[in-house]
């Protein structure tokens, strides 16, 4: 005999006796915690347990109406997916098992009946791209409802209670992968439930990508919005927080304190992180003793995810201590974004060994006739002594602007057995680097010029000849793109390769960051300087570029970064080879690709064949990779062509 028997209570809802109880539900629920151990099969650790029964309470009856806004910050590898899917799938669970959600749900805030004519609906948002979005939440959550099992009877929980056939759920190809070349994705972006009765609304996860105004017009109880703090620059980070936005006026004017937006991240690097904005507004809010809908969690991966240990993330710490607190530990570095922290004692050891500087100099300032019969006067460097050799050299120039300091850096470098390291770039996937060479830093030349006494680039000329007459085996001499172009001329017609750099923040960057790895494993030896000091430890990452404080400089450092790179180079200049990064070279680049292409086209060979970048890179002589960053360049900067 069936132990369900349905009644009608007096405000007209079906009501479900079970086990001799009136309830609003078709089978006796249960909690989120009981639902994951005994539905679902799964073990969740502590922290796991804490953040989905703050976000759904522990009243099997009745989602938690304490908190709105649920933010946790949690180290790569530490399970988020694995939890968020639970929770999606004990919603899915909680709303299908209501006899009449229309009415009930509303009822837990006092609200009125919701319309029935509208469904309920339950979003997801990555701010990586559309297609991480459906793969996550759809893989994960179809896995989540497919696994979902009736702990009495061993049946798919869903189809016998909720009416879905899973089958054509997940299996008929409207909703199932269809392939694109050789990328899989996912045709639809919903999974829809059936609906109580004809005409009425039902429930449905949906997927969406970054942008605000995709999600808008639906009725969200749940919004989850993932991986938040990849917005690391100024315009995602906008981005991001509209989104946000978005989903917390949406859940909150349709479901009252009911409706929630949840967010699931690691933390990034930059200034720009909504992740860590809001874990500060919670810490802020505790300390003041501010009670508000929001609460923040911060876990480290081997916390959140018993099955990880951080033995297993010691190497990442090693390459990039920086990047590894923020992303497994989720922990932002002190000092306001100190670049070199927490490692900055590594800049003083990297000027202890004792390196002698190989031109000795003094300041001086000079005077010449100007063009008004006057007499003006310039900084300048006065050459005591150089010790030349016949080393192969390279040497990097940041130019003067206004009053901004000129600065010659260079050196030589040594080989050492190849090692190889990883470097993340605006917090994306490690870019793996490999080094051998050491370099050895044995010039710094700085011109101090201020109001009254500018550089003297004539000056400047005598030096750069001193050097080149004094180090004949000198194989380059960059500078930024400001460097005078009769400068870089005078210093090719001496047969020394030198190119100004676009030295973008993307390049600086990178440049910086490549510097870094080799400062903190000891492998740069330096000529000790104080400017040099200073600069690098007040370095700060500050909203997505390398800068300095207010009142600092990088004049000296920005030539060591190039300088250091010219120096690990060295064999590419042996062989040849020269920089994409320059400016002219990336310009002769991009006019050869244009070129190229054409003819390409012309004879039909297909753009989107993966052939054809192949094709480019053979015809221009250069990598596939510097192929597809030259592709880039005309893509930004030439979209008509």
């Amino acid at each position: 005999m069936s132990l369900f028997k349905y009644l009608i209570d007096r405000s007209g809802v079906p009501t479900l006796m079970i086990k001799g109880h009136d309830s609003q539900f078709k089978t006796e629920p249960v909690d989120i915690l009981t639902f994951a151990r005994e539905f679902l099969g799964r073990r969740l650790s502590e922290p796991q347990q804490t953040v989905l029964t703050t976000i759904v309470g522990t009243d099997p009856a009745r989602i938690s109406i304490d908190k709105q806004m649920v933010v946790a910050a949690v180290g790569q590898g530490g399970g988020k997916n694995y939890t968020f899917e639970t929770l999606v799938s004990y919603y899915a669970y909680w709303i299908t098992n209501l006899i009449d959600p229309f009415t009930y749900i509303p009822s837990l805030t006092g609200n009125d009946p919701l319309d029935r004519s509208r469904n309920i609906d339950i979003g997801n948002s990555t701010l990586v791209n559309k297609e991480q979005a459906e793969r996550a939440f759809f893989v994960n959550a179809k896995n989540a409802i497919v696994s979902t099992k009736d702990p009495a009877t061993g049946d798919n929980w869903f189809e016998r209670y909720a009416g879905l056939n899973i089958d054509k759920a997940f299996n008929e190809p409207e909703i199932d992968y269809y392939q694109v070349g050789k990328k899989k994705q996912i045709k639809n972006q919903s999974i829809e439930f059936p609906p109580l009765r004809r005409g009425e609304g039902s429930l449905r996860l949906i997927s969406f990508d970054s942008t605000a105004t995709s999600p808008e017009g639906y009725s969200f109880i749940l919004g989850i919005v993932d991986e938040i703090s990849r917005a690391d620059s100024k315009a995602t980070y906008l981005k991001a927080k509209k989104l946000v936005n978005m989903y917390e006026g949406n859940n909150v004017s349709r479901f009252g304190r009911l409706g929630k937006t949840l967010m699931f991240s690691y933390l990034n690097t930059s200034q720009f992180d909504l992740t860590h904005e809001y874990l500060k507004r919670y810490e802020e809010e505790r300390r003041q003793g501010i009670k508000t809908g929001l609460i923040a969690f911060r876990f480290s991966t081997f916390e959140f995810n018993p099955n990880r240990t951080e033995a297993e993330f010691i190497d990442k710490r090693s390459k990039d201590p920086v990047e590894y607190d923020a992303r497994y530990l989720c922990q932002k570095a002190g000092g306001h974004n100190q670049f070199f922290a927490p490692y900055q004692t590594k800049i003083r050891a990297m000027m202890s060994h004792g390196v002698e500087p190989a031109v000795i100099w003094t300041k001086t300032i000079t005077s010449r006739p100007d063009n008004k019969g006057g007499v003006a006067n310039y900084s300048a460097l006065q050459l005591e002594a150089i010790k030349g050799d016949n080393r192969p050299r390279a040497f990097a120039i940041d130019s003067s602007i206004n009053q901004d300091g000129f600065t010659i850096v260079g050196g030589y470098s040594e080989p050492v057995d190849p090692y190889r390291e990883e470097i993340f770039l605006d917090a994306r996937e490690p870019e793996l680097v490999a080094f051998n060479r050491i370099p050895i830093i044995d010039t710094i030349l700085k011109w101090k010029p201020d109001r009254d006494h500018p550089v003297d680039y004539l000056n400047v000329a005598d030096m750069i000849s001193h050097i080149l007459t004094a180090f004949p085996n000198t194989y380059a001499i960059d500078s930024d793109r400001y460097q005078s172009e009769k400068l870089r001329q005078e210093i090719e017609r001496r047969g020394v390769s030198s190119t100004c750099h676009l030295f973008s923040r993307k390049q600086q960057e990178r440049l910086y960051k490549r510097m870094r790895i080799q400062v903190w494993s000891d492998r740069i030896r330096c000529l000790a300087d104080d400017d040099l000091d200073r600069e690098l430890t007040e370095l700060i990452l500050d909203k997505g570029r390398i800068d300095h404080p207010d009142g600092g400089s990088k004049d000296v450092g920005d030539a060591l970064a190039l300088s250091v790179d010219l120096l690990n180079r060295y064999s590419e200049f042996v062989a040849g080879g020269s920089s994409i990064d320059s400016e002219p070279a990336m310009k002769r680049l991009i006019e050869q690709y244009i070129l190229h292409r054409h003819n390409l086209r012309q004879s039909g060979v297909n753009e989107s064949h993966p052939e054809h970048i192949h094709r480019l890179a053979d015809l221009m002589g250069v990598t596939i990779r510097e192929a597809l960053i030259i592709r880039k360049q005309v893509e930004a900067y030439y979209p008509k062509s």
